[in-house]
């Protein structure tokens, strides 16, 4: 007995076999690319986080009242009770 090739039969494994190949790749790309958006998504919320982080450390580190070249002495009635500053006091703090 010999084995016989018919070529209807090659051309259709072949094209099967083509077509495998290719949905792999598109499906394979599909997904790299889906990583690389939940990758970008991720680092996009961690910077946010960050700057969101940085910002309030540079509010926390701002000093109090500026200090001009000539210091005028403000009467205590400017000032809030509850923080010594003037610039954090609430409306309910000053005298009335």
């Amino acid at each position: 007995m010999t084995w016989q090739i018919q070529l209807p039969e090659v051309g259709v494994h072949l094209v099967l076999y083509w077509t495998t190949v290719g949905g792999a790749y598109v499906i394979r790309s599909r997904i790299q690319l889906h990583d690389r958006e939940q990758q970008a998504a991720q680092l996009a919320l961690e910077k946010s986080q960050l700057e969101s982080t940085l910002r309030q450390a540079e509010l926390e580190t701002l000093p109090g009242p500026l200090e001009s070249a000539f210091p005028i002495q403000l009467p205590a009635k400017y000032f809030c009770p509850h923080s010594g500053r003037s610039a954090k006091c609430q409306p309910k703090c000053w005298p009335v």
